[in-house]
Order: structure tokens, then sequence, then C-alpha cells
């Protein structure tokens, strides 16, 4: 569950941009933070990720596939499905 406090780490860090589906849904909550920027109708796309990766790649931003371990904001959690007639 996302509450007042949930970004209140990476906000002290500094300036942090929410976009997509969840960035309205947190909006409320983050009115009045001085560094949260909330752009409503930014949705994450492959449109433009071949220009960012070609970036990364000229810089030597690469990461080894073998060893990297991706960061997700949310643990997580297995659940059993809430159809009974999936198995």
């Amino acid at each position: 569950m996302v509450d007042e406090a949930t970004f209140a780490e990476a906000l002290a860090a500094g300036t942090c941009l929410f976009v997509g589906d969840g960035a309205a849904k947190c909006e409320p909550l983050l009115t009045g933070q001085a560094h949260a920027l909330v752009l409503p109708g930014i949705y994450a796309s492959a449109r433009g990720a071949g220009r960012l990766l070609q970036r990364a790649w000229e810089q030597g931003q690469v990461k080894d596939l073998v060893t990297f371990e991706p960061f997700y904001l949310k643990n997580f959690r297995a659940t059993k499905p809430k159809n009974p007639l999936r198995r």
C-alpha cells in the first residue's frame, strides 16, 4: 500500500518523476512534496527504448545479463488464482 512515507527516501535524495498509471493514483499523496514531479499522460512505451539503449551503449553503461538483478519497487507476493476453474 502506498502512503505518504512510501517515497520519502527517494524524494529526500532528489527530484523524482512520477509517470504512468500509478502517477495519477499517487498524485494526492505527492501534492506539496518539493521534489515530486507528477507528469500525467506519460506512459511506458518501447518506442523510445532504442534511442535510450543506443545512448547507454555508447557511454559504456551496459549490464552483465548473467549477474544483473532488477530492482522492483514492490515485493513479489505469490498468490493462488481467484478463479476456481484454473489450477
